[in-house]
């Protein structure tokens, strides 16, 4: 095909995409219906010269198929894609998907239709099968994949037993294994922690060989203590962990214990890991602790302590290049005015351009996304941004007048800046029933990358808006 063939052909697709799609999505019996949109998508997505950028598109739709639950139209799809790389990463990962929706039955079938070795697929199909509950159907399907998909099948019916609280059938299951994994043993010093027994719990950490694992039981026994309800304990063995370790699992406590509805007792809790945090010296990581510990304040409803202290520390010289990291903080906690004068002391342009968009000043927003880089590319990544955060306000009107600032040079991520910022904003407005609209937003952009990828992000707004009528 000639580029003049190439750009015709386009140009027709645009042209009956309205009389098509308005009539697609405003049927009342069909509400869920985006095959046609996708169809279009992949009209364009064939016409994008770039290699990378033409198997990501054809990728996508092939995944908004599947989630659509057109499994033989998203398999048709995915066999267009040029690289073999592409081809192999969709039908595996599609296949892990629909396994771990529960529809095994078609996870395998789709695997099939391209040739190679699947043996490490196919055993995550299986577990996943197992995990479900069909631990005989799993052993069943997986009788040609050897000891080893075997092995993993009953480390998972084990960790379903202990998951339901059934110490005794799981360390029953786990006897028939000669050496259970890693993942089983760290599973089970947690349930045995819940159960309130600790030397089993220690015992079962213990048996593990990874380094990483073991070192991390302390913190399973005493996730086991704060799920069972006994914080007591649990704030004990916190107090025998290494102080960065027990500044972690108070905050894990702390936000167990407001699960429990002990509002008091969280904040106490909190209060002890913001003490430790405190007596780090270097006021960099003193502050970077004391934000971990803030997020998890954030919407507790208890006093924001840790916030409070990262503030004092904005006074100190030593911490000006951690400023960001604060306004940051204050951003999270809706505190937008903070959050503008830390990242201007910090000349943290870019931040500062997020927050007055937050706020709805676009124009002030764009002197400060210019002065965030002296790279347009860069300069081109904030604005794309504040689009989709005027997006997620519903003030599409400004989301779209952003996205001719958006630079293209030459460069395939400059335009991928627009045309996934473009994809949010239709997505958010299909999602809220106005995909008519969207469509015309799509039919504007110049780039056929951009049209595609807005196509698609049309229909997984149609997908998200049916997925609670299902």
């Amino acid at each position: 095909m000639t580029q003049a063939e190439g750009l015709l052909r386009i140009a027709c697709a645009i042209s009956l995409l309205l009389s098509f799609e308005l009539a697609a999505v405003s049927s009342s019996d069909k509400p869920c219906e985006n095959s046609t949109l996708l169809s279009q998508a992949f009209d364009l997505a064939r016409n994008v010269s770039d290699l990378q950028q033409r198997d990501y598109l054809i990728s996508e739709i092939a995944t908004a198929r599947l989630q659509g639950g057109d499994i033989e139209g998203a398999a048709s799809t995915a066999m267009t894609l040029q690289q073999e790389s592409y081809r192999q990463l969709f039908f595996e990962d599609g296949a892990l998907k629909l396994a771990v929706s529960g529809k095994f039955a078609v996870a395998r079938p789709l695997l099939s239709k391209i040739p190679g070795d699947h043996q490490r697929t196919l055993e995550e199909i299986a577990v996943l099968q197992a995990q479900s509950g069909d631990v005989d159907g799993a052993l069943k399907a997986a009788e040609s994949l050897g000891p080893g998909a075997r092995y993993r099948i009953l480390n998972a019916k084990a960790e379903g037993e202990l998951d339901r609280g059934d110490l005794k059938a799981a360390l029953a299951t786990a006897s028939s294994l000669r050496l259970p994994d890693d993942e089983f043993l760290w599973e089970l010093a947690y349930a045995q922690a819940k159960a309130g027994n600790l030397q089993a719990a220690r015992q079962a950490g213990m048996r593990i060989q990874d380094a990483g694992m073991k070192s991390d039981i302390p913190r399973q026994i005493v996730r086991g203590y704060s799920d069972a309800g006994d914080f007591a304990a649990a704030l004990q063995v916190a107090t025998k962990l290494s102080p960065d370790l027990r500044r972690r699992v108070l905050c894990e406590i702390a936000e167990a214990q407001l699960k429990a509805g002990n509002k008091q007792a969280a904040q106490n809790t909190f209060s002890e890991a913001i003490r430790l945090a405190l007596r780090i010296r270097n006021v960099g990581a003193r502050g970077n602790s004391l934000g971990q510990i803030a997020k998890s304040q954030l919407g507790s409803g208890v006093e924001p302590t840790a916030l409070q202290e990262m503030r004092k520390l904005a006074e100190d010289p030593a911490y000006k290049p951690n400023l960001s990291s604060l306004a940051a903080a204050e951003r999270e906690y809706g505190n937008l005015e903070n959050a503008e004068k830390l990242y201007l002391k910090s000349e943290e342009w870019g931040g500062a351009a997020l927050v007055e968009t937050e706020r709805g000043d676009v124009a002030r927003a764009l002197e400060a996304a210019q002065k965030s880089s002296a790279n347009p590319a860069n300069v081109s990544y904030t604005i794309s941004q504040m689009a989709v955060v005027r997006a997620r306000h519903s003030d599409y009107s400004s989301a779209l007048a952003l996205l001719p600032k958006i630079r293209i040079q030459g460069k395939d991520f400059e335009e991928s800046y627009l045309a996934d910022s473009l994809r949010k904003i239709v997505r958010g407005k299909a999602k809220e029933g106005g995909a008519s609209e969207a469509i015309k937003w799509v039919n504007e952009q110049a780039s056929a990358y951009a049209r595609s990828d807005g196509l698609i992000g049309i229909a997984e707004g149609i997908l998200e808006s049916c997925s609670p009528k299902k």
